[in-house]
């Protein structure tokens, strides 16, 4: 019955449009609260379904799977930490117009480190709470990071900072570097065989 909220999460694919809509309207608006209004809208939208889903299909128990949900879950939320520091410094940030390139901080190992924070903070909680059905939904927050990742920096980074944007893109990781994403497809086989073989 509580399989019916799966696909709740979805309703996150609305925050490519919203984020769309951010980008066509920042640079143009005068003060910050439109841009806090659709920073809020798209947290909502990208957090609650996924929120919805997770406790309607939660089986709570504390196991290592359990564990290492809390473990993804606290490093989301120090890297969004991290991440958000340096962002927050630079002038122009909330017009979508920086003065400078961020490079510094989490920013130096990977260049979207925020989408991947959302992954870990999503993807941890669906494993503390048992969700492990919601949990293979989640490349669903991967595609919606790759799509915006890749639009932010053909739209904004690269017509703003060129080749300097160019060199750092050379040396730095999109989300993950290769081990990375070896780990991710790790858990993902584990979590598949639990949800199939229980």
């Amino acid at each position: 019955m509580t399989d019916r909220f799966l696909f709740v999460s979805f309703i996150s694919l609305f925050v490519l449009p919203i984020a769309r809509l951010e980008g066509l309207l920042l640079p143009k608006a005068a003060g910050r609260g439109l841009a806090v209004a659709l920073t809020l809208l798209n947290a909502f939208v990208l957090y609650v379904p996924w929120a919805v889903a997770v406790v309607a299909t939660r089986h709570l128990m504390i196991n290592p799977v359990a564990i290492l949900g809390f473990i993804m879950v606290a490093a989301g939320l120090f890297l969004l930490a991290v991440a958000l520091f340096p962002i927050l410094r630079v002038p122009g940030q909330m017009r979508s117009f920086p003065e400078r390139l961020v490079v510094e901080g989490p920013y130096q190992y990977v260049r979207h480190p925020i989408y991947l924070s959302h992954f870990l903070l999503i993807g941890g909680a669906a494993l503390a709470c048992g969700a492990l059905k919601v949990f293979l939904e989640t490349p669903i927050v991967l595609g919606m990071a790759a799509i915006g990742g890749k639009y932010e920096e053909s739209k904004r980074l690269l017509p703003l900072f060129g080749e300097a944007f160019e060199q750092y893109r050379a040396r730095t990781h999109f989300l993950l570097p290769v081990w990375g994403w070896i780990a991710i497809g790790f858990i993902y086989g584990l979590i598949a065989f639990r949800v199939l073989f229980p």
